[in-house]
């Protein structure tokens, strides 16, 4: 008898303390990560590069990825947010953008005469 009140008094004194902790529900979800980010590729022509159009303020990693898989180009972005692709080669690749714990893919073609997104 003696176990099964210390249990009771013992889940009694969790609750009340964790319950006077002074935090509502709405509270706890606004310290949660969950701003999601949107992105829009602006594509140059004439100097075979990309600029990632974005409102984030936020350092943003970019990954460039072949028709293959191998991760070709990889730049952490701040402020400036041109890649030169001048050292890809003619083919379709898919960027990958993270910024804290969110990713977003778009997809682009490079070709001899300019990049093309698509």
């Amino acid at each position: 008898m003696k176990k099964v009140l210390l249990i009771i008094l013992f889940f009694v004194g969790l609750t009340s303390l964790y319950s006077n902790l002074g935090y509502t529900e709405v509270d706890v979800l606004a310290f949660t990560n969950d701003k999601t980010f949107s992105f829009e590729l602006d594509a140059t022509s004439t100097e075979q590069s990309i600029t990632i159009l974005s409102d984030v303020k936020e350092p943003m990693l970019i990954k460039i990825i072949d028709k293959s898989g191998f991760i070709r180009i990889q730049k952490k972005l701040h402020l400036d947010r041109e890649i030169d692709l001048a050292l890809l080669d003619e083919g379709l690749y898919l960027i990958k953008v993270h910024v804290g714990n969110h990713m977003k893919v778009k997809r682009f073609y490079k070709g001899n005469d300019g990049v093309d997104i698509r």
